[in-house]
């Protein structure tokens, strides 16, 4: 007698088994209890196919058991694997105007999926049941059976969409599943988020759908910490979308803790808020900078998967995709351009000057600023294309690694950790360009101070991981030319600003602090966010040299434009000749 000792899962009714060939059904012959475990043995290995009945489907056959990494190896293997990988096609504002509040199955597991609190108590557990089982976190035969919306801690914060807890009850407990859980989901397309809506879903796309394909398919292979993930998708027809993980159990949350023990998760931390940290803060953003370049390392020695399998899943941006010219463009009327950067001005050396260094409201830099964006926009293409041109200076990261969008916590060492989420537009891009878009909500002493040490932190990790070596002097010179270009994107916010906090008010805030800017704002910290970069950004200016790095920009620009030009004339002559 052959014994086929191996634990099977419980079939379903209607799925094909096994028989034998004196005609018994292998699943019913010769069961036996041994141990508390049913083992199924048959006498022969030849057997031919016939349904299951529905008795034989109620028979539960227990799991191999398989430890939490071992089953999140399987998961992201399997989905990265997949024969038919989601594709995601660019949409249209009318698109999200005219859609968002359509039902449509996910891209990724075939669901139709709700998309805030109210939809998720009314999906309830018989749909949570079936898409952690799609996503491959619970097993088949375990089920969610109580599904209980946190109504006392609301979640504000954050720029690019809407977030809220719950709690699960399991039919059967298992030690790697969590009871406490966290969604992200879009904004609603009210007045008050419209504009973060349409960012998020139109301007940045595929934002969303990157940071779902970050879970889906990375949890395994990061080389840090993120919240486990239970389930996500996205509709490419509506551009809703949901991401279920584990919630961090954050120890402040109600109000700040004096004495946290060992691994007790500090925080939740808040951007532009870094007087919150437990510890010194240099202590944090080497953390982070050290994190950034072991993901970009192990991007480069292969080990976050398949690079076709990661460029269809993820924005890449290389030479090739950058637009425009080496100078010698204006985006838009000059006029024009010029005058945005006088509102701008405007702003920070009038109507909010009491938030921003006294040298703003000077002539000399009132020249300066002006002076150094109207080139930095003529010169915006070309540093693009120089900035995406090194293959060694692009791979997949965090766009936006702020201490609000990683956890902490200290071993019993006193060591401190770190763990990561909130991987929207998670991609691969210029890597120095990601390094100033962890460090613009720190506060400026602090980076002007360690920026140095920030980047030589970076490099040696990125390296260590598997990356190439890279030049220190221009990881330093990228990051203060993308500091530059932040400070643009956040002069176009500007007339947010006074439609979140009317113009009449400012003359009455007398500092940062102040909770009509300091506060979330309708659930968002768009409004202190753009007040605390545009300060970064008249800093980098006046105290990081920054119209000098500009200037070098392009005067080694204009070197290589004459080279270049000289080249081509040596080439024509003696073609002529």
């Amino acid at each position: 007698m052959v014994s086929y000792d191996r634990l099977l899962p419980r079939p379903t009714f209607g799925e094909r088994l096994p028989r034998v060939r004196n005609g018994y059904s292998a699943s019913v012959l010769h069961l036996q209890m041994k141990d508390d475990v049913l083992r199924r043995h048959c006498e022969d290995e030849e057997y031919a196919w016939r349904p299951c009945t529905e008795a034989e489907a109620l028979i539960k056959l227990p799991r191999p058991t398989a430890s939490p990494e071992e089953l999140r190896q399987r998961r992201c293997k399997l989905q990265m694997e997949r024969a038919d990988p989601p594709i995601w096609k660019l949409i249209s504002i009318e698109t999200v105007t005219a859609r968002h509040k359509n039902r449509a199955a996910g891209m990724m597991y075939g669901l139709e999926f709700p998309w805030n609190e109210e939809m998720l108590i009314e999906f309830g557990p018989r749909w949570l049941t079936e898409a952690f089982r799609r996503a491959g976190t619970i097993d088949d035969d375990n089920s969610v059976t109580q599904v209980i919306v946190e109504q006392r801690v609301k979640i504000t914060g954050g720029n690019n969409g809407g977030k809220f807890l719950f709690e699960v009850k399991y039919a059967r407990r298992q030690p790697h599943l969590h009871s406490k859980l966290f969604a992200k989901v879009p904004f609603a397309c009210t007045p008050a988020t419209m504009s973060d809506r349409l960012s998020s879903s139109v301007y940045k796309q595929p934002m969303d759908f990157a940071e779902l394909n970050s879970y889906r398919l990375l949890e395994a292979s990061f080389p840090m910490a993120i919240p486990k993930f239970y389930y996500g998708d996205i509709s490419n027809e509506t551009s809703n979308f949901i991401l279920i993980t584990e919630r961090i159990m954050f120890a402040d949350v109600g109000g700040r803790r004096q004495d946290l023990k060992p691994f007790e998760i500090e925080g939740p931390y808040d951007k532009c808020k870094d007087w919150q940290l437990r510890s010194p803060a240099k202590e944090y953003y080497m953390l982070l900078m050290e994190v950034s370049g072991q993901m970009a390392g192990y991007h480069k020695a292969g080990q976050l998967g398949d690079d076709k399998v990661l460029r269809l899943q993820f924005p890449f941006q290389d030479g090739r995709s950058g637009t425009g010219g080496w100078g010698g463009q204006q985006a838009g009327d000059q006029e024009q351009v010029r005058a945005k950067f006088e509102a701008g001005y405007k702003f920070v050396a009038e109507t909010a000057k009491q938030l921003y260094p006294g040298y703003v409201t000077s002539h000399e830099f009132r020249k300066k600023f002006i002076g150094t964006l109207m080139t930095l926009t003529e010169y915006t293409p070309a540093i693009e294309r120089w900035k995406s041109a090194d293959p060694d200076y692009s791979a997949l990261g965090h766009q936006n690694l702020n201490t609000d969008n990683a956890y902490f916590w200290k071993d019993e060492s006193g060591k401190l950790h770190v763990g990561v989420f909130d991987f929207g537009g998670f991609g691969s891009n210029c890597l120095p360009h990601k390094l100033w878009w962890a460090l613009n909500m720190a506060d400026f002493e602090n980076v002007k101070t360690n920026l140095h040490d920030y980047i030589d932190a970076f490099i040696a990790a990125y390296k260590n991981a598997g990356g190439p070596s890279l030049e220190h002097k221009v990881v330093h010179k990228m990051i203060i030319l993308t500091a530059l270009q932040n400070l643009v994107i956040m002069i176009n916010a500007i007339p947010n600003n006074f439609k979140m906090c009317p113009l009449k008010e400012w003359a009455t805030i007398k500092d940062r602090h102040d909770p009509r800017i300091a506060n979330d704002i309708d659930n968002k910290s768009t409004l202190r966010s753009c007040v605390h970069v545009l300060g970064m950004g008249c800093c980098v200016i006046e105290e990081l040299n920054g119209p000098e790095v500009l200037a070098e920009f392009v005067e080694e620009k204009a070197r290589e434009a004459i080279k270049a030009q000289k080249k081509a004339d040596e080439d024509q002559g003696r073609m002529k000749a």
